[in-house]
């Protein structure tokens, strides 16, 4: 704030209300006043108190000089009812009287100065100077103020600042109306505790009046009167907090509206499986020629089916919460995918061609068989469904050692031997879009109904109990390769 000095203001042309009784004295500071830069000042003169008062309600002064002896009050009496009647002029008191004390006592009850009558002729000009000087600093202090208290009150964040005995130095409108008393002591306690707080915290408080308000609560370290204490900030989040919570209910509702499609389809399209061949094997075994056809095909149908229904049940049991991993043992990792093969192989190959390539060494891994045979599979079946009919699919099988090529990969498996197992594709590729939600419970491309979206959820899940990661690799139009990575151990004897 830049502030004009007087002269800069008045030029010295202060517009003054000298209020005198005696016509000596009031001869004397106009004749003392005109050999000095304030001469050129405008100068009204009255002999009361009454008329002073008068003068100072329908006009402003730059300054008031208050002789102490008039007609209707005298001494103390004289500036006490001028400044009770009009606070805001500044008053320079003219006296006969040299009282140090009397001076000291009407300065702090509000005067610019004090000048004994015989000091005038050395001092009177810079007096009125400086008092007007003061008085303007006083004042643009006080707008400032006024200005920074209505936007602080006007200010929809609460705003309280408490010292570190958790007092309440300065509390805000808007804080008043959200805290209530219980509430500021609730705000006090845990400022108190926590100190600063960078992160926002909520709390919920209850006003003195109207509902609870939820509010985000933040804190910061301030000087406040040559004191260390806390600004805090309150910010009403109710409405927000409402908002989100209907939010996150629709979502609910939506997922569950997924789930519940994507499962009854799934489970109408293994019930019709199961149906469909049950009555074919029923025709054959009633026919009274004998079977016209070989039972076991249509029975080994029906059992595939049975084994998807456990396995959709089981991605749902994952979904509620994590399923204990069954107990892990030692686990050949090519018998357990010569055995993924042959469970996939003649679904699969009527679309598509599917290729293993499983080394001779044995390779070995800590794992529940069970639980990794159904990723192998989802992982299988997710391929063939990104790419058309005729495409090729590839599952691999290689060890590897983590060295510095792969750290930043994946920085936090320890070092040492691993078992890699690859699924790779030549379909449709994933979209940018995309890859940062597969491992998402409920999230699918497939039309609805065709995928609950959980396949990739139950998967990753399953991967990271056994120590394992997954990292693909993807090109649209050109196919998606998913590398996953396993601990592998020593066979045991």
């Amino acid at each position: 704030m830049n502030l004009k000095t007087p002269e800069e203001l008045f030029g010295n042309n202060y517009n003054l209300l000298l209020v005198e009784d005696n016509p000596a004295h009031a001869r004397l500071v106009i004749e003392i006043l005109r050999g000095t830069p304030c001469g050129n000042s405008r100068i009204t003169q009255v002999t009361t108190l009454s008329e002073a008062l008068l003068k100072v309600s329908v006009e402003r002064f730059d300054l008031v000089l208050l002789d102490l002896g008039l007609p209707e009050a005298r001494g103390m009496e004289t500036f006490t009812r001028f400044h009770a009647a009009a606070p805001s002029q500044p008053v320079v008191v003219l006296t006969s009287i040299d009282d140090s004390l009397l001076a000291l006592k009407i300065v702090k009850s509000g005067a610019e100065d004090y000048l004994p009558k015989e000091e005038m002729a050395n001092s009177l000009c810079r007096t009125i100077r400086h008092a007007v000087e003061r008085s303007q600093l006083s004042r643009h202090l006080l707008e400032r103020e006024q200005q920074l208290r209505t936007i602080l009150n006007s200010n929809l964040d609460g705003l309280v600042v408490i010292d570190q005995k958790g007092h309440t130095l300065y509390t805000n409108t808007a804080a008043q109306k959200m805290l209530g008393a219980d509430g500021a002591h609730r705000l006090m306690s845990y400022v108190q505790q926590v100190g600063d707080m960078e992160r926002p915290t909520v709390l919920s408080f209850a006003p003195d009046e109207g509902p609870s308000v939820v509010a985000e609560i933040r804190a910061a370290s301030i000087t406040w009167e040559q004191n260390l204490s806390y600004l805090v900030s309150i910010r009403d989040i109710t409405l927000r907090s409402q908002i989100e919570k209907k939010l996150h209910q629709t979502q609910k509702m939506e997922m569950v509206g997924t789930l519940t499609s994507g499962i009854a389809h799934d489970f109408n399209n293994l019930l019709s499986a199961i149906s469909g061949y049950a009555q074919l094997v029923a025709t054959n075994i009633n026919d009274e020629n004998g079977p016209a056809v070989d039972l076991e095909d249509d029975m080994n149908c029906i059992l595939e089916a049975v084994e998807r229904g456990k396995f959709l049940i089981r991605d749902l049991l994952h979904l509620g919460q994590p399923q204990k991993i069954e107990k892990k043992q030692q686990v050949n990792i090519n018998e357990l995918l010569h055995k993924t093969e042959k469970l996939v192989a003649a679904t699969i190959r009527k679309t598509h061609n599917l290729y293993f390539s499983i080394p001779e060494a044995r390779c070995y891994i800590n794992a529940a068989p069970e639980n990794l045979e159904q990723v192998f599979i989802n992982m299988i079946m997710n391929a063939r469904d990104a790419t058309e009919k005729g495409g090729e699919l590839l599952v691999k099988l290689c060890q590897v050692e983590k060295h510095e090529s792969f750290m930043a990969i994946n920085g936090e498996a320890p070092s040492g031997k691993y078992i890699c197992v690859i699924i790779q594709d030549n379909g449709s590729g994933i979209s940018p879009e995309v890859c940062s939600k597969i491992f998402e419970p409920f999230f699918t491309t497939k039309e609805q109904g065709k995928g609950t979206g959980l396949g990739m959820f139950v998967v990753s899940r399953i991967v990271k109990q056994h120590a394992g990661w997954i990292i693909y690799d993807t090109e649209l139009e050109k196919g998606t390769t998913f590398s996953l990575y396993f601990p592998r151990v020593n066979p045991e004897g």
